[in-house]
């Protein structure tokens, strides 16, 4: 729920423009966490992905995601993040990849997945 006027009538008119897209609307604020599994209960759609509102993505970014879906149905996907220089806006990779986990208490933990000083002339292009 949002006090927002740009997020009431005129973001209603732009997903109404959107194919396949629905704008599900909460009598009382609840939360990002609660607001995301309604979503996901609501959702018909055989693939669900949620994106923060920071998050920008960028040409070609769903196709490796799905790819890896399809090879394994029941996971949970978190893609490599590319860093941004902000004096210049050029992307920059980072020397470190990380990728999450569980630990055994449920706590998400990040663990090394990649660093470029370990992997001598390898390369994810």
């Amino acid at each position: 729920m949002s006090f927002d006027a740009p997020l009431k009538e005129p973001l209603q008119r732009y997903v109404d423009l959107l194919p396949n897209v629905k704008l599900i609307r909460h009598k009382k604020r609840s939360g990002l966490i609660v607001a995301r599994m309604i979503g996901a209960r609501l959702a018909t759609s055989p693939v669900i992905i949620f994106l923060d509102a920071h998050t920008e993505v960028n040409v070609g970014w769903l196709e490796p995601l799905l790819d890896q879906l399809q090879r394994q149905r029941r996971q949970v996907i978190q893609p490599f993040i590319d860093g941004i220089d902000m004096k210049t806006l050029i992307f920059a990779s980072p020397g470190i990849y990380y990728k999450g986990a569980f630990s055994w208490d449920l706590r998400y933990t990040t663990q090394v997945y990649y660093s470029q000083s370990a992997a001598r002339g390898f390369s994810f292009q």
